[in-house]
């Protein structure tokens, strides 16, 4: 994530985490210096759209299909690849 920022890209954190989990993830992207244009919302959108629905021309989604997942024994569900994330990604160009 910090790569695509550091492209110029801007990032929605878009979950379903909230209260303490959200915060713990919000801290964590932050000491590693990622911002966020918006949580859970494109600021921007208000503008020109009432959907509520984030737009954004990619979304990573760990629960979309075809998005690469490393399976963890111990965790409850699997969690995004981010180093197959990031081949792809250098494959459309946006790395």
């Amino acid at each position: 994530m910090k790569e695509l920022q550091d492209r110029g890209h801007k990032l929605i954190l878009w979950t379903v985490r909230s209260t303490d989990t959200l915060r713990e993830a919000v801290d964590y992207c932050e000491e590693k210096g990622i911002e966020f244009l918006g949580i859970n919302e494109n600021p921007t959108q208000k503008f020109w759209s009432g959907s509520p629905k984030a737009y954004a021309q990619l979304f990573i989604d760990d629960a979309a299909l075809g998005c690469p997942l490393i399976y963890s024994e111990g965790e409850r569900r699997p969690y995004a690849d981010w180093t197959e994330i990031r081949k792809m990604l250098k494959a459309l160009s946006m790395l």
